[in-house]
């Protein structure tokens, strides 16, 4: 607009499967600083083909308006839809049969029906590209799957989406303890105390355990170290066994209203976002403050570490 454009239908289709791929973008990027439940936000998308009329309102809130009929049935394309598709209607499907596309839609089995206009026959235009019409995807196949394991994928697929979130979270703080380690080296393990000795004879984890964890001691060099993690890599095993052990305690959890993977991880969420509340110290000379600011605050600002135990607590705080 305002220009007629004759192949139109075509344009708007390779508009819409961008828009759909720029939602997913930006949903998974929201998904790592929100939280996993922002990956249920979805887009649905509707066209359709007719006249229009088009022109600026006046006013306080002057803009390019579309009116008619066209634009109706378009709204109802997009509200009769599903998340994640491309709902288009008849009109646009003759189009773009007309220009030779017309393998990038499949017909909609159930048929919709729209206010005004009554049942209509309606597509679902395809997500994948002109050049590989020959394939299939599960979504496309979902129309004839029985409910019953349509639900089910859904709900494996999101486990699979929640463990790469809790995954990559948690990468993040293991890539800080890295560039940490490789700019000033391993540090020394704290000493204990005379009454502490080792434990001797132990058999198992639990005879191993302590009534009190002595967290690092203040250091200004390691808080003095800008964390980017760009020089640092996590070596491939550590992240498939990091992924492994997260999956499986995903399927540790019973799926009970408040005893789940998904609130887990709403705690683990709520842990981080705590963490970066948390304001580190800017350096001084005498560093007092330093040690002051991580006293207070249990060494969270000046030890990866440290976070890394808090994050993967909220992580398994109820599992069982």
């Amino acid at each position: 607009m305002p220009d007629p454009r004759p192949e139109h239908a075509v344009a708007m289709s390779r508009f819409a499967r961008d828009c759909i791929q720029s939602m997913r973008t930006v949903v998974r990027k929201l998904e790592l600083r929100l939280g996993p439940g922002t990956g249920d936000l979805g887009l649905r998308v509707g066209l359709h083909s007719g006249q229009v009329t088009a022109g600026v309102l006046r006013g306080d809130r002057s803009r390019f308006q579309l009116f008619g009929d066209a634009m109706n049935t378009a709204s109802r394309m997009e509200s009769t839809g599903q998340p994640g598709r491309i709902h288009i209607s008849k009109a646009t499907a003759d189009l773009l049969e007309k220009a030779g596309k017309g393998n990038w839609f499949d017909a909609r089995v159930d048929r919709v029906v729209v206010k005004g206009k009554g049942q209509m026959e309606t597509y679902w235009l395809k997500a994948i590209s002109s050049s590989s019409s020959g394939s299939t995807n599960s979504s496309e196949n979902s129309g004839s799957a029985a409910q019953g394991e349509i639900v089910e994928e859904q709900v494996e697929m999101k486990k699979i989406r929640f463990t790469r979130w809790a995954v990559e979270i948690m990468q993040k703080v293991l890539l800080d303890m890295e560039y940490r380690r490789s700019s000033v080296g391993d540090r020394a393990p704290p000493t204990m105390n005379a009454e502490e000795p080792t434990p001797k004879g132990a058999v198992t984890v639990l005879d191993e355990v302590k009534e009190i964890i002595r967290l690092p001691h203040f250091q200004a060099q390691n808080s003095s170290i800008p964390v980017t993690g760009k020089d640092a890599a996590l070596n491939e095993k550590v992240t498939q066994q990091l992924h492994d052990y997260t999956h499986a305690i995903s399927c540790m959890y019973n799926q009970n209203a408040f005893h789940n993977f998904e609130h887990a991880l709403h705690v683990m969420s709520s842990t981080v976002k705590l963490l970066s509340r948390i304001k580190a110290p800017e350096i001084n000379a005498k560093g007092d403050s330093h040690a002051i600011m991580h006293d207070s605050t249990f060494g969270i600002t000046s030890d990866p570490l440290t976070q890394f135990a808090c994050i993967y607590s909220a992580l398994i705080h109820d599992g069982e």
